[in-house]
């Protein structure tokens, strides 16, 4: 007996468009709030399967101008160009449903499964927006076990240190032909050296393409060093560290997370000119643990004397708004912000993170991620444009605009696309529906943004502004 859902054309519609697509898109929202933070770009590509491409940007014009005068024309403004790899690929998962032949089984069945299907979605694309803005966020700064005056210096981790920018302003591995400037701290002194090549422990490559992480060695000229020692990249990125020390390993137990050093992490996003987002602020990721140090924080009591809200009540934008007029930024919780290696989630070339979780001193760590906006992209691209519509059954379905508000903040919850099939066994029982997405969640470079900030305020070393990304701040602490 054929399945009478299936069968009716208009019904079948009705029940994507009006029923089912508002309980896929409603159930995505609880797991997307990291994507809340990237901006989506509309890709135009012929490829339907993985692809690398290069993005490329012009760097930020200066702030500078001519007097006019007649007969002659200004000159006129140089800027840089930024580029950066990007790997774009189609993902998806079908989610079976096993209907009793009356169609009546529908009603609380595909329902519950498009619930929890959505949910599985969700998460997704949580892990695919955390792991490039994280690893992205922690680069380019760690400790060494090696001592001696040495040429092969043994890292904690070698993110950040493996590619430097080359010809045309794109990313190129670190060799004798395109060095990277490394500074040691040694003896209470910074000494930099030029590295010329990175081999790493075992290698692990993840799919924004140019990042790779783990333990290695860097090759540079004979330097004294002593394990322990922190090396920094010349492009590393900014940081905080809870009780004003310059590494994590200076971070006791009673380092916790406060408003102080929320607010210096939104200062280094203001001195290196990251923009704000919509509500007016920026926004800070943290784990369930952090924000518990955070209510019993005196600044933010202080902040919220009176007025008899609850910080840890993200869906009222009235403490949205509040955070973001006493510390520059609303806050979105993670659950996972504070692990290093997470278990296999099934995401190809992208499921580890290299957040340190404790320090030599063997204190565990917590990590907040003060963002700022810009520069960070969910390329997608629509794989049924360049296809013929095919009906109701393997298609997707007319929808645009759909967006949910939590954490005070609106996410888009559009371009995950929900796939209702046609029954897949001879019986016709057995409907499938499943969900789609292509594309890669991408941080460019900012090597040409105009910053009066480096990866180390403070130290007149490194109080450039090399820094490769300057649209994240990450704040180190105490759990």
């Amino acid at each position: 007996m054929a399945n009478p859902f299936t069968s009716d054309a208009a019904t079948s519609a009705l029940l994507q468009s009006g029923l089912l697509e508002p309980l896929f898109r409603s159930n995505l929202r609880v797991d997307l709030n990291l994507r809340s933070l990237y901006t989506p770009e509309l890709l135009t590509l012929r490829e339907s399967r993985a692809i690398q491409i290069i993005r490329s940007r012009r760097g930020t014009v200066p702030g500078v101008g001519e007097v006019l005068a007649f007969g002659s024309d200004p000159t006129d403004t140089a800027y840089g160009v930024e580029q950066w790899p990007v790997n774009v690929a189609h993902f998806g998962k079908p989610l079976p449903l096993d209907l009793i032949e009356s169609g009546l089984a529908l009603a609380d069945l595909l329902p519950e499964n498009l619930e929890a299907l959505a949910h599985g979605a969700g998460k997704f694309q949580q892990i695919q927006a955390r792991f490039p803005l994280f690893n992205t966020a922690v680069a380019g700064q760690t400790t060494t076990d090696t001592t001696g005056t040495v040429t092969s210096v043994h890292l904690r981790d070698c993110n950040g240190f493996c590619f430097s920018r080359g010809a045309n302003g794109q990313l190129a591995p670190v060799s004798a032909a395109n060095t990277t400037k490394v500074w040691i701290l040694h003896g209470g002194s910074w000494t930099s050296v030029a590295c010329t090549g990175v081999v790493l422990d075992s290698p692990i490559t993840l799919s924004d393409a140019f990042r790779q992480v783990g333990a290695g060695v860097i090759t540079i000229p004979a330097t004294a060093v002593t394990s322990g020692d922190l090396i920094v990249a010349d492009s590393a990125s900014m940081r905080v560290i809870s009780g004003g020390g310059m590494s994590i390993d200076t971070i006791t137990s009673a380092d916790y997370l406060t408003g102080v050093t929320i607010k210096q992490a939104v200062a280094r996003l203001r001195l290196a000119g990251a923009r704000v987002f919509p509500e007016g602020g920026f926004r800070c990721i943290l784990s369930p643990d952090a924000m518990v140090q955070l209510t019993n924080d005196n600044q933010v009591l202080l902040a919220l004397r009176g007025t008899g809200l609850d910080p840890r009540d993200q869906s009222n934008p009235n403490v949205t708004a509040k955070m973001v007029s006493a510390f520059g930024c609303a806050f979105i919780e993670d659950a996972y912000a504070d692990l290093d290696a997470y278990p296999s989630l099934g995401v190809s070339g992208n499921d580890y993170v290299s957040v340190p979780q404790f320090n030599a001193g063997g204190v565990p760590l917590s990590t907040a991620f003060v963002c700022g906006s810009g520069n960070m992209t969910e390329c997608w691209k629509d794989p049924y444009t360049q296809n013929n519509p095919a009906g109701f059954n393997g298609t997707v379905g007319e929808f645009g605009g759909w967006a949910e508000t939590g954490d005070g903040i609106t996410t888009n919850v559009d371009r995950i696309r929900l796939i209702l099939r046609s029954p897949i066994d001879k019986m016709q029982r057995t409907l499938s529906s499943a969900w789609s997405w292509f594309g890669s969640y991408d941080i460019g470079t900012d090597f040409t943004s105009e910053s009066q900030i480096g990866p180390m305020p403070g130290v007149s070393a490194l109080a450039g502004s090399n820094s490769a990304f300057k649209r994240c701040v990450p704040i180190f602490s105490a759990r």
